[in-house]
């Protein structure tokens, strides 16, 4: 049986508890190589660029002008090999639409499908 490929995991949130509480459900995953966090636009590019994850864990509503869905149009264009994980609260069938039409691999309503990160994340490895 070939050997699950480690992945390296980029979370994209702003509000520092909950980036806390994906980085604890996700960091003993045997599946996980790294994982690096970001919690402002910018920081995010620059990770993005430099570390090229295989997986991003991203918010929406970023504390700032732009928002997930641009990091998400950037991802798509720029490194469309990333698999792009949406979590996020606006979890609306618009919401849910832009996503897909710009790339997300997956939606997950962090009110009620937050303990599926790491089923989703094991099953891309």
């Amino acid at each position: 049986m070939a050997a699950k490929k480690k992945l390296n995991i980029l979370i994209i949130e702003d509000t520092v508890l909950v980036l806390e509480r994906i980085k604890e459900m996700v960091s003993d995953l045997p599946c996980i190589s790294t994982i690096s966090t970001a919690t402002e636009f910018e920081e995010a590019l620059h990770l993005i660029g430099t570390e090229t994850p295989d997986v991003i864990l991203l918010d929406i509503h970023l504390h700032q002008k732009t928002s997930g869905i641009d990091i998400l149009k950037f991802v798509n264009t720029q490194y469309p090999s990333v698999k792009v994980i949406i979590v996020s609260n606006k979890a609306t069938d618009y919401y849910k639409q832009i996503c897909r039409e710009h790339g997300a691999h997956a939606f997950i309503d962090k009110s009620k499908e937050f303990e599926q990160i790491p089923v989703i994340i094991e099953s891309l490895a």
